[in-house]
């Protein structure tokens, strides 16, 4: 390597540590074409049964010594299919048949991650009450990962002890950034982030917040998140976080992500709380 760019490493390492966080290795992402496990395409009937895409392509990528998942691509069709025997992620890789089924029909994977000790947020280290009050420790790694532009959190390192601290005002990871003080209080002693995009906190269009009543109708969440990107001018979406709620929604009228943005009101609606985009 020529001494240029030992200099433009070196000088990259030291802004990383300036900023909190240090960067692994770099790796480049890895897409995996008509993904299988044991033989069989990968799938998942959620929301009626097994873990969403999104879960189920980190788990994919997980299985395989990734760090986490950037994006999936999905169609929906008959097809047997392997899927995961639970919520989360969590499950064993179970197989069976079905119509209208969301096939994963490539997965990226990342291996690029971020890792923040003693995190902060206006000067505060971060930490949570919950059960209590706030968001679960979780929630909160995602959301600090999502303020800073990454795509998800792959992990964090909590212990339990008194302190001022900045919390999330709210559960789910939604609210505004507070400050109190408290005993046995959970801390976030580190959180690692992977990817880097812009994500947008819940993304409106024409002041509606972005949902869709998919598989029922519209397009599927994948498909919203990456029109909503294309539409703000990024190349795709990286990922996106759902949560199930009665509301009135802007949502893709026709599948694919094709069709004009349209407003409706429905109960149990998948809501779109943020969308990464790629940068």
């Amino acid at each position: 390597m020529s001494q240029q760019g030992v200099r433009l490493l070196s000088s990259l390492a030291l802004l990383c540590v300036s900023l909190g966080f240090s960067p692994s290795a770099l790796a480049a992402d890895v897409t995996y074409a008509s993904p299988t496990v044991n033989g069989y395409l990968v799938g998942t009937y959620y929301p009626k049964s097994g873990s969403s895409p999104a879960d189920t392509a980190r788990r994919f990528c997980q299985d395989r010594g990734h760090v986490g998942a950037l994006n999936q691509v999905t169609t929906i069709r008959s097809s047997t299919y392997t899927f995961i025997n639970g919520t989360g992620g969590i499950g064993n890789w179970s197989v069976t048949g079905n119509a209208n089924v969301t096939m994963l029909d490539s997965i990226t994977c990342s291996d690029t991650r971020f890792t923040y000790s003693a995190p902060k947020v206006n000067g505060y280290l971060v930490g949570t009450l919950h059960p209590t009050s706030g968001s679960t420790a979780a929630d909160t790694a995602r959301r600090f990962c999502h303020d800073r532009n990454h795509v998800d959190v792959q992990s964090y390192v909590t212990n339990i002890r008194s302190s001022t601290y900045t919390f999330i005002n709210g559960a789910g990871g939604n609210g505004n950034w507070s400050v109190t003080g408290n005993a046995n209080v959970t801390m976030l002693d580190s959180i690692t982030c992977i990817g880097s995009g812009v994500t947008y906190r819940g993304p409106t269009v024409n002041g509606y917040y972005v949902g869709t009543y998919y598989p029922t109708s519209g397009s599927s969440p994948t498909d919203t998140a990456r029109r909503y990107c294309q539409d703000h001018g990024h190349v795709g979406a990286q990922g996106q976080v759902t949560s199930l709620r009665s509301s009135t929604y802007t949502f893709i009228n026709g599948t694919g992500g094709i069709g004009n943005w349209s407003v409706t009101g429905n109960s149990n609606v998948t809501m779109l709380d943020a969308i990464t985009c790629s940068l």
